[in-house]
Protein backbone atom coordinates (compact mmCIF):
# COMPACT_ATOMS: atom_id res chain seq x y z
CA UNK A 1 0.00 0.00 0.00
CA UNK A 2 1.61 3.57 -1.13
CA UNK A 3 1.84 5.54 2.19
CA UNK A 4 0.90 9.10 1.57
CA UNK A 5 2.02 12.30 4.07
CA UNK A 6 1.17 15.94 3.60
CA UNK A 7 2.87 17.70 6.24
CA UNK A 8 1.85 21.60 7.06
CA UNK A 9 4.82 21.82 9.57
CA UNK A 10 5.53 24.58 11.94
CA UNK A 11 8.48 26.77 12.64
CA UNK A 12 11.98 24.73 13.48
CA UNK A 13 14.08 25.59 16.26
CA UNK A 14 16.90 27.45 15.91
CA UNK A 15 19.40 26.67 13.00
CA UNK A 16 23.29 27.05 12.25
CA UNK A 17 24.96 29.85 10.42
CA UNK A 18 25.85 28.78 6.91
CA UNK A 19 29.85 28.98 7.78
CA UNK A 20 29.90 27.10 11.04
CA UNK A 21 29.19 23.54 11.89
CA UNK A 22 27.44 21.98 14.86
CA UNK A 23 30.07 23.07 17.82
CA UNK A 24 30.42 26.52 16.30
CA UNK A 25 33.74 26.13 15.21
CA UNK A 26 34.28 27.32 11.56
CA UNK A 27 34.43 24.26 8.36
CA UNK A 28 37.39 23.50 6.83
CA UNK A 29 38.85 25.09 4.53
CA UNK A 30 38.42 23.83 0.88
CA UNK A 31 40.90 20.76 0.05
CA UNK A 32 41.49 20.22 -3.69
CA UNK A 33 41.90 16.45 -5.24
CA UNK A 34 42.77 15.12 -8.31
CA UNK A 35 42.21 11.19 -8.76
CA UNK A 36 43.52 9.13 -11.91
CA UNK A 37 42.72 5.56 -12.92
CA UNK A 38 46.11 4.43 -14.24
CA UNK A 39 45.86 0.91 -14.85
CA UNK A 40 43.02 -1.38 -16.14
CA UNK A 41 39.74 -1.56 -18.27
CA UNK A 42 39.35 1.71 -17.08
CA UNK A 43 42.08 3.65 -17.75
CA UNK A 44 41.83 7.16 -18.28
CA UNK A 45 38.74 7.68 -16.36
CA UNK A 46 39.15 11.07 -13.94
CA UNK A 47 37.86 13.00 -10.86
CA UNK A 48 38.51 16.17 -9.87
CA UNK A 49 37.02 17.40 -6.55
CA UNK A 50 36.90 19.83 -3.98
CA UNK A 51 36.15 19.13 -0.53
CA UNK A 52 34.63 22.01 1.96
CA UNK A 53 33.83 20.07 5.49
CA UNK A 54 32.39 17.13 4.32
CA UNK A 55 31.08 18.31 1.03
CA UNK A 56 32.52 18.04 -2.52
CA UNK A 57 31.87 19.41 -5.59
CA UNK A 58 34.32 18.00 -8.88
CA UNK A 59 33.68 17.08 -12.16
CA UNK A 60 33.93 13.05 -13.71
CA UNK A 61 35.78 12.00 -16.15
CA UNK A 62 34.28 9.07 -18.08
CA UNK A 63 37.29 6.79 -20.05
CA UNK A 64 34.73 5.74 -22.72
CA UNK A 65 34.53 9.10 -23.85
CA UNK A 66 37.46 9.77 -25.99
CA UNK A 67 36.70 13.75 -26.51
CA UNK A 68 37.26 13.56 -22.77
CA UNK A 69 33.35 14.73 -21.82
CA UNK A 70 33.22 15.49 -18.53
CA UNK A 71 30.44 15.07 -16.19
CA UNK A 72 29.68 18.03 -12.76
CA UNK A 73 29.42 15.84 -9.64
CA UNK A 74 28.60 16.77 -6.08
CA UNK A 75 27.59 14.91 -3.02
CA UNK A 76 29.38 14.06 0.40
CA UNK A 77 32.31 12.15 1.87
CA UNK A 78 31.82 11.26 5.66
CA UNK A 79 35.54 11.76 8.31
CA UNK A 80 36.27 7.55 7.34
CA UNK A 81 36.43 8.65 3.74
CA UNK A 82 32.94 7.33 2.48
CA UNK A 83 31.28 8.90 -0.45
CA UNK A 84 27.94 9.07 -1.68
CA UNK A 85 27.41 11.66 -4.61
CA UNK A 86 25.34 12.50 -7.54
CA UNK A 87 25.58 13.76 -11.21
CA UNK A 88 24.11 16.68 -11.98
CA UNK A 89 20.58 16.95 -13.53
CA UNK A 90 19.69 17.52 -17.01
CA UNK A 91 17.34 19.01 -18.51
CA UNK A 92 15.06 15.84 -18.37
CA UNK A 93 14.95 15.66 -14.93
CA UNK A 94 17.20 12.60 -14.75
CA UNK A 95 20.53 11.97 -13.45
CA UNK A 96 23.74 10.81 -15.58
CA UNK A 97 24.56 8.47 -12.97
CA UNK A 98 25.09 8.13 -9.12
CA UNK A 99 29.04 8.37 -7.51
CA UNK A 100 29.70 6.39 -4.43
CA UNK A 101 33.44 4.25 -3.60
CA UNK A 102 36.27 4.59 -0.38
CA UNK A 103 39.19 7.06 -0.25
CA UNK A 104 41.97 5.59 1.71
CA UNK A 105 45.20 7.49 1.98
CA UNK A 106 45.90 7.73 -1.90
CA UNK A 107 43.78 5.08 -3.01
CA UNK A 108 39.83 5.84 -4.10
CA UNK A 109 37.87 2.56 -4.76
CA UNK A 110 35.15 4.53 -6.96
CA UNK A 111 31.63 3.23 -8.48
CA UNK A 112 29.71 5.01 -11.17
CA UNK A 113 26.59 3.77 -11.29
CA UNK A 114 24.90 5.33 -14.44
CA UNK A 115 21.05 5.22 -14.71
CA UNK A 116 18.71 3.33 -17.04
CA UNK A 117 18.60 6.43 -19.22
CA UNK A 118 22.03 7.53 -19.36
CA UNK A 119 24.63 6.78 -21.66
CA UNK A 120 27.27 5.34 -20.06
CA UNK A 121 28.54 2.12 -18.69
CA UNK A 122 28.95 0.37 -14.64
CA UNK A 123 32.16 1.48 -13.56
CA UNK A 124 34.33 -0.16 -10.51
CA UNK A 125 37.60 1.21 -10.66
CA UNK A 126 40.46 2.01 -8.27
CA UNK A 127 42.21 5.56 -9.10
CA UNK A 128 45.07 7.28 -7.32
CA UNK A 129 45.85 10.56 -6.18
CA UNK A 130 48.30 12.61 -8.10
CA UNK A 131 49.92 15.64 -7.06
CA UNK A 132 49.05 19.19 -8.13
CA UNK A 133 50.73 21.19 -10.26
CA UNK A 134 52.37 24.51 -8.82
CA UNK A 135 50.49 26.35 -11.66
CA UNK A 136 47.29 24.66 -10.35
CA UNK A 137 47.79 25.32 -6.60
CA UNK A 138 48.79 28.71 -7.21
CA UNK A 139 44.87 29.40 -9.03
CA UNK A 140 43.49 27.53 -6.69
CA UNK A 141 44.87 29.76 -4.07
CA UNK A 142 43.18 33.13 -5.06
CA UNK A 143 39.56 31.55 -5.25
CA UNK A 144 38.91 30.23 -1.37
CA UNK A 145 35.65 28.33 -1.22
CA UNK A 146 35.31 27.66 -4.54
CA UNK A 147 35.85 24.20 -6.98
CA UNK A 148 38.30 25.10 -9.12
CA UNK A 149 38.39 22.71 -12.30
CA UNK A 150 42.32 22.10 -12.74
CA UNK A 151 41.31 19.74 -15.92
CA UNK A 152 43.49 20.06 -18.88
CA UNK A 153 44.31 23.66 -17.96
CA UNK A 154 45.38 23.44 -21.59
CA UNK A 155 42.45 23.10 -22.95
CA UNK A 156 39.22 25.67 -23.52
CA UNK A 157 36.81 24.32 -20.81
CA UNK A 158 33.23 23.70 -22.89
CA UNK A 159 29.36 23.42 -22.36
CA UNK A 160 28.11 20.31 -24.62
CA UNK A 161 25.01 22.00 -25.49
CA UNK A 162 25.81 25.27 -26.28
CA UNK A 163 29.15 25.66 -27.34
CA UNK A 164 30.49 27.88 -24.93
CA UNK A 165 33.49 28.52 -22.71
CA UNK A 166 32.42 27.72 -19.07
CA UNK A 167 34.57 29.76 -15.72
CA UNK A 168 36.81 26.65 -14.27
CA UNK A 169 35.75 28.09 -10.78
CA UNK A 170 32.15 27.81 -8.78
CA UNK A 171 32.16 29.10 -5.70
CA UNK A 172 30.46 26.80 -2.86
CA UNK A 173 28.25 29.69 -2.01
CA UNK A 174 25.14 30.26 -3.70
CA UNK A 175 24.38 34.09 -4.59
CA UNK A 176 21.17 33.05 -3.15
CA UNK A 177 19.64 30.57 -0.73
CA UNK A 178 16.36 30.77 -2.73
CA UNK A 179 15.94 28.26 -6.02
CA UNK A 180 14.03 29.53 -9.25
CA UNK A 181 13.14 26.16 -9.83
CA UNK A 182 13.24 22.66 -8.02
CA UNK A 183 16.57 21.30 -7.19
CA UNK A 184 16.48 17.06 -7.40
CA UNK A 185 16.24 14.38 -10.20
CA UNK A 186 13.75 11.68 -11.01
CA UNK A 187 14.84 7.96 -12.15
CA UNK A 188 12.00 6.44 -14.22
CA UNK A 189 8.92 5.80 -12.12
CA UNK A 190 11.65 4.07 -9.13
CA UNK A 191 12.97 7.65 -7.81
CA UNK A 192 11.59 11.09 -7.75
CA UNK A 193 12.95 13.59 -5.03
CA UNK A 194 12.80 17.15 -5.52
CA UNK A 195 12.89 20.66 -2.96
CA UNK A 196 12.16 24.27 -3.72
CA UNK A 197 12.95 26.62 -1.29
CA UNK A 198 11.61 30.02 -2.03
CA UNK A 199 11.33 33.24 -0.03
CA UNK A 200 8.96 33.45 2.79
CA UNK A 201 6.61 36.17 3.34
CA UNK A 202 8.67 37.62 5.77
CA UNK A 203 12.77 38.58 5.83
CA UNK A 204 14.67 36.34 6.73
CA UNK A 205 12.47 32.78 6.91
CA UNK A 206 12.41 30.55 3.79
CA UNK A 207 8.78 28.90 2.31
CA UNK A 208 9.91 25.25 0.96
CA UNK A 209 8.45 22.57 -0.44
CA UNK A 210 10.13 18.93 -0.56
CA UNK A 211 8.78 15.89 -2.21
CA UNK A 212 10.18 12.30 -2.17
CA UNK A 213 8.36 9.14 -4.17
CA UNK A 214 10.45 6.13 -4.09
CA UNK A 215 8.85 2.53 -5.39
CA UNK A 216 9.61 -0.81 -4.30
CA UNK A 217 9.16 -3.37 -1.61
CA UNK A 218 7.34 -0.53 0.55
CA UNK A 219 6.50 2.40 -1.42
CA UNK A 220 6.74 5.85 -0.52
CA UNK A 221 5.05 9.22 -1.58
CA UNK A 222 6.12 11.92 1.10
CA UNK A 223 5.15 16.00 0.28
CA UNK A 224 6.14 18.71 3.22
CA UNK A 225 5.85 22.12 2.80
CA UNK A 226 6.53 24.57 5.41
CA UNK A 227 7.95 27.93 6.79
CA UNK A 228 11.62 28.33 8.41
CA UNK A 229 13.63 30.73 9.75
CA UNK A 230 16.67 30.64 7.61
CA UNK A 231 20.33 32.02 8.24
CA UNK A 232 23.00 32.19 5.41
CA UNK A 233 22.31 28.97 3.49
CA UNK A 234 20.48 26.66 6.32
CA UNK A 235 17.86 25.83 7.81
CA UNK A 236 16.24 23.00 9.82
CA UNK A 237 12.82 21.98 10.25
CA UNK A 238 10.59 19.68 12.74
CA UNK A 239 7.87 17.41 12.34
CA UNK A 240 7.06 15.62 15.58
CA UNK A 241 10.37 13.68 16.26
CA UNK A 242 11.62 13.90 12.85
CA UNK A 243 14.68 17.15 12.01
CA UNK A 244 16.34 17.61 9.08
CA UNK A 245 18.85 20.47 8.45
CA UNK A 246 18.79 21.58 4.34
CA UNK A 247 21.74 23.27 3.37
CA UNK A 248 22.16 25.06 -0.07
CA UNK A 249 24.94 25.24 -1.94
CA UNK A 250 25.68 26.82 -5.33
CA UNK A 251 24.05 23.93 -7.98
CA UNK A 252 23.05 21.46 -5.31
CA UNK A 253 21.02 20.55 -1.89
CA UNK A 254 22.03 18.64 1.18
CA UNK A 255 19.55 17.44 3.02
CA UNK A 256 21.05 16.03 6.24
CA UNK A 257 18.74 13.69 9.21
CA UNK A 258 19.01 15.30 12.84
CA UNK A 259 17.11 12.82 14.56
CA UNK A 260 14.03 10.64 14.25
CA UNK A 261 12.30 9.89 11.03
CA UNK A 262 8.86 9.62 9.65
CA UNK A 263 6.91 6.29 8.99
CA UNK A 264 10.73 4.95 8.38
CA UNK A 265 11.48 7.73 5.71
CA UNK A 266 13.95 10.27 5.96
CA UNK A 267 15.33 13.38 3.16
CA UNK A 268 18.58 12.42 3.29
CA UNK A 269 20.37 13.25 -0.15
CA UNK A 270 21.72 15.53 -2.75
CA UNK A 271 19.49 17.17 -4.69
CA UNK A 272 21.53 18.60 -7.58
CA UNK A 273 20.22 21.14 -9.98
CA UNK A 274 20.29 21.21 -14.21
CA UNK A 275 23.78 21.82 -15.62
CA UNK A 276 24.96 20.57 -19.16
CA UNK A 277 28.06 17.98 -19.35
CA UNK A 278 31.32 19.15 -20.80
CA UNK A 279 33.69 18.81 -23.01
CA UNK A 280 37.64 19.79 -22.98
CA UNK A 281 38.97 21.22 -26.11
CA UNK A 282 42.73 22.38 -27.12
CA UNK A 283 43.35 25.87 -27.89
CA UNK A 284 43.53 27.04 -31.61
Amino acid sequence: MTKTKHYSLLLSALVLIACTSGNGQKEAKTQHEHWVCLHGEHRGAEIALARIGYVFRGEYIDPAFQDRFSIPIMGTIDEDGNMFGVSASTSSDELYGKISGKISGNTFHAVWLPTPTATGEFREMELQLSTLSSLAEAEISKHPDTFYNMLYSQCAYIDMISGKSLPRTVPFAPLTPFTQVAYGYSIGEWERRHIYVGAGSKAGETEFHLHIVESGMSDVDLYITGVAPLHGNKFRYREQSYQFEVTVYNGFIIIKTISGNLDGVVADGIYPGVMPMSFYRKFE
